[in-house]
This record gives structure tokens, sequence and C-alpha cells, in this order.
């Protein structure tokens, strides 16, 4: 046998049957995934999200990989679920006060969330009313996406340019609400609340064209609202604890395998608990920056708590029976609530 042609058969043999001995494997490719957030980066739902997707990188070895577009420069709050449906991001946060059509229970569900001590009590009462009622998981199944963790900002408060002392103080007042669950409470109040985008309330506060705004305390520095408003006054412990979800789009999640799918389920308790910390500690910070600026923070008297928790009943239970007359279990899922939070205080 020629020289040359010997070397050749050789070589193509280490080729082959190295990789047998040596145990060497072909590096598969990692599963990459898109997350279009609405949120900045500087605001704590985009930090903890941020923090959960590169626990996941490191826990999968590898076989994750996620591609993140901030700020809505891929995905729009306003177009949140219809981005996942079409599959241009894979997660995304969908807020139920803008999709009512596909999530009639998890809208109407945004009235039940009064007189909450936090975030944490508020979380578990929703986990454990979803787990009870398929009626609110056939929503998400519907939509095409399946749900992580609610992405709600803690305890809504009133950020004002006037001093709101008492209940009385609210008539007249142009309030913008982040979501239309507290609009029906303040209209009983005189007050005029409309549904602004949280990204509009700056400037819409700094041109007189709004007198206060509904959000956490967080957004006093994030969103520099304590530069616009002098006063903030508490709501009775009011929360949102089904206005916004983080979801997967349900063919992503199927093409996922098993093992990837396991560790997400299994880190999902990691995620809502830094979540919960995070919005304790942005919320304090807010808090400072404001009172650095000489802001006011005010808690309305026993009387008029009572009053707003009042309302706010009348308001579930109304939006409940609404519920009822098309035929889902709403009273029945708003008395669970009541049940469940009761027996976990």
């Amino acid at each position: 046998m020629d020289r040359k042609w010997l070397i050749c058969v050789l070589l193509i043999a280490i080729v082959i049957v190295a990789p047998m001995f040596t145990g060497a494997k072909a590096v598969a490719k990692p599963i990459k995934l898109v997350w279009g957030s609405h949120w900045p980066p500087h605001l704590a739902p985009y930090q903890v999200i941020e923090r959960w997707f590169k626990k996941l990188e490191n826990m999968s070895n590898g076989q994750l990989e996620f591609k993140i577009y901030p700020g809505a420069t891929l995905s729009a709050i306003d177009t949140a679920l219809y981005d996942l449906q079409a599959g241009s991001t894979d997660f995304q946060t969908v807020s139920a006060h803008i999709f009512t059509a596909e999530f009639p229970i998890t809208h109407a569900m945004q009235y039940f969330w009064y007189d909450y001590r936090d975030l944490p009590l508020a979380n578990n009462v929703f986990w454990k009313t979803y787990d009870h009622f398929p009626e609110i998981q056939a929503e998400f199944a519907a939509a095409k996406v399946r749900p992580f963790c609610i992405i709600v900002p803690g305890a809504l408060q009133l950020h004002s340019r006037k001093a709101v002392r008492r209940l009385s103080d609210l008539k007249g007042m142009e309030i913008g609400i982040g979501g239309a669950y507290l609009l029906p409470v303040f209209e009983k109040f005189g007050a005029s609340p409309s549904d602004i985008i949280y990204m509009e309330f700056y400037t819409s506060l700094q041109k007189n064209i709004i007198d206060a705004c509904t959000f956490n305390n967080e957004f006093l520095k994030a969103m520099k609202l304590g530069e616009v408003t002098k006063y903030t006054t508490g709501l009775g412990g009011s929360y949102d604890a089904s206005g916004s979800t983080l979801c997967i789009r349900e063919e992503a999640w199927k093409s996922l395998p098993p093992n990837i799918q396991k560790l997400l389920n299994e880190t999902t308790q990691d995620l809502r608990q830094d979540y919960f910390r995070s919005i304790k500690a942005v919320n304090e910070v807010g808090k400072k920056f404001a009172l650095d600026l000489g802001h006011e923070f005010i808690e309305f008297p026993s009387e008029d708590i009572k009053k707003w928790y009042n309302v706010c009943e009348e308001v579930a239970r109304s939006g409940a029976a609404e519920l009822d007359k098309k035929g889902y279990p709403g009273t029945k899922i708003f008395e669970y609530t009541r049940k469940v939070k009761a027996e976990l205080e």
C-alpha cells in the first residue's frame, strides 16, 4: 500500500475511533428563549426576572440561553399577549386589565385584593385560588400561555400634588390609575379616575393633567414621582394581585425537554420570594427618596379605612355578580379568596 494512502487511512481511523475511547460528545446548541420586556431595566420587576433567567442559564449547564429586549423595544404592555401568541417573544408579563376579553375572571379578581397586610399574603391567596378553580386555569390555557409569577407593585398608594387626609378630599380629583381595578372605587368617593399607562404618570402630573396617581412607593424614585408630588396616602392594603402575570407561551413550554421544564417549575418559588424581597426593598428606597425631598406620608383615619373597605367589597361583589351572569363562578371565587385570606392571616 502506498505510504501516503496508509497515513490517510490511519488519520481517518483516529478521527472515527478516538471519541469512542475519550467519551467526547458533540456539544448541543443551547435552547434560546426570548423575553420582550415592557419593563425598563432600572425597575425591580425587570431586575428580578433577569436574575431568574441568569440563574436558569447557570443551573441548566448551558442548555438555556435568554435574549432580553428591555423597555418595550420588542413587546409593549398593550400587545404583550398577542406578541406571545405570535411567537415574537417567549416570555412576557400579561396584564389582565388590558386583555379583558381573554381573562374575564382574572380581570374581575383585581377588585378582590383589599385589606391585605402584604404582597406575599396576596400572592398565596391568588395561587391557592388559581389551583382551586379550573375556570381560572382555563383562561390561561385558552390564551395559550402558562403563568409563573404575579408581577405587581406591592401595596398601592395615592401619590398626589395636594394632601389627601380624608376620603372626602378625593372629591373632584383627577386620578391616574395604572390599571382599571380602582376606577369604580374612586368614583364612589367623587373622584374622576382614568386608566393611564404607568410610563405616562410623570408627565401627566407635571403638566397638571392629573392631580394624583396610584402605584407603589418604588415609583417615587424610579419614575421620579417624588419630584412632581408632595404627598402619599395609603390605600388600606389594596393590591393588584391578579393584575399582571409573567407567562411563557405554551408552544415554547412544550418545546422544552422535561429536565428544563422541571427546572423552571422547581425555581418558581425562588423567583416569587426574590420578587417579594425586591419590591419591599425598592419601596423603602422610594419612600426615603421622597422623604428627603420633604414628602409627607399620610394614612386615612380608621373610620375612613372602614368606609374604603366597605366600598371595595361592594365593588368586588358587583364584579363577581357580573361574572355569575356570564356563567363563571364569580361569587364563589370572591368568597373563596376571603376564606383563604382569613385562614392564612
